[in-house]
């Protein structure tokens, strides 16, 4: 996608009104992702109604939107009806990493699942803080890359999110300056009836600065593994959480950063992903990580670089393809549908005002366009 065709939608109003509006105007878009999202779905050669059949009922996800995020469920009935879509298939759209998390408890899958992002957050030669990532997706999203500008006027929430049509949010920046990245933790154990990690990418992004973003990861049941990097004008973080724990992340030895990938670092909550893999050979366990543990040692390589600690420096250490085996970006190759594919690539300035830079595609090939989040300001300039 070139960059000044990513689109910008903005949503007003209450959670239902803004998705109504968000279903309405994505309507065409969202009905083409939930035919792509099926034949995605499951682990090769399954019965896709079977399978959604069987995840439906070993698992109650609405109960964590009811129990963390009911305003959630609001919008996303406002999406459902917008869209013209039944409530319960918008609903399983929202649940990408669980969907991840609940394969691997089929052993024959293991080797089917994706590796998901690169994520870093740092303080700039200048003082500020920048929280980043690459956003790894699989290739049918590709095209639907969206900015969704989200202003409730009676809540205050402000918020920039990138996302896909029908998706709650993938990640984002509110305008008190609170930025959001994910890195998938499949290893990790989730919580059959905890808030899907869309749902608490949201809850986060209505927060007024780091450490109550953090309260807030602390106060929900997690639904799936995950790292969530987080950063505000002052400071930032990295936390691993799972069912039954959450750890912060130590930072780049000697510098003031911090990345991940997709492999545990200090969380140990994963006897699920234990007995899945409690055939593995020594060998066949250290294959399973070898994209994550690469990706992360090209990050921690660049972050030795003083070059790294600004906003062209971030773009740049995400746009490596040094490793070619396991590039940092990664672009899409011939044929057949990709599941390891940088969907985007965004930059947080948290500010003030927040920005966003985002590029709809691998930071290698795709140019960035900047999103400002501020009061009563309108998306801002385009850039290359």
């Amino acid at each position: 996608m070139r960059p000044d065709a990513i689109p910008l939608i903005p949503l007003t109003g209450g959670a239902y009104e803004r998705g109504l509006t968000h279903g309405r105007v994505c309507a065409d878009e969202i009905h083409q992702i939930l035919t792509a999202w099926r034949r995605h779905v499951g682990p090769p050669g399954a019965s896709t109604g079977a399978y959604q059949e069987a995840f439906r009922a070993r698992t109650n996800f609405l109960k964590g939107f009811e129990d963390h995020a009911p305003h959630l469920i609001d919008e996303l009935r406002g999406i459902a009806e917008g869209a013209r879509v039944p409530f319960d298939r918008i609903f399983d759209l929202q649940l990408l990493d669980e969907e991840w998390w609940f394969r691997q408890l089929n052993p024959q899958a293991l080797a089917a699942l994706p590796h998901h992002c690169s994520a870093l957050a740092l303080r700039t030669a200048s003082g500020g803080v920048l929280v980043a990532q690459n956003f790894d997706g699989a290739s049918w999203m590709e095209g639907y890359q969206r900015v969704f500008h989200h202003r409730d006027p009676l809540s205050g929430f402000d918020a920039l999110i990138f996302s896909l049509p029908g998706i709650l949010a993938l990640t984002g920046v509110n305008r008190q300056g609170v930025a959001v990245c994910v890195n998938s933790l499949v290893q990790l154990d989730g919580d059959a009836s905890g808030l899907p990690v869309v749902g608490v990418i949201r809850r986060l992004l209505e927060s007024a600065d780091h450490p109550a973003a953090v309260a807030t990861l602390r106060s929900v049941r997690h639904a799936s593994g995950q790292t969530y990097t987080i950063g505000d004008h002052q400071t930032f973080g990295a936390y691993e959480v799972s069912r039954s724990s959450i750890v912060e992340m130590a930072g780049v030895p000697g510098r003031p950063a911090i990345c991940h990938t997709n492999h545990p670092l200090a969380n140990r909550d994963n006897d699920l992903f234990q007995t899945a893999t409690a055939g593995d050979t020594p060998e066949r366990r250290l294959a399973r990580t070898a994209n994550s543990r690469a990706r992360l040692a090209a990050l921690e390589q660049g972050l030795g670089d003083d070059a790294a600690y600004s906003v062209d420096g971030a773009k740049s250490l995400l746009a490596s393809r040094q490793d070619l085996d396991h590039p940092l970006s990664r672009e899409l190759g011939g044929g057949g549908e990709v599941i390891d594919y940088t969907l985007a690539c965004v930059v947080f300035e948290p500010g003030p005002p927040a920005l966003m830079h985002l590029a709809a595609g691998p930071p290698s090939t795709t140019g960035f366009r900047s999103f400002i989040c501020d009061i009563g300001v309108a998306p801002a300039r385009f850039s290359t």
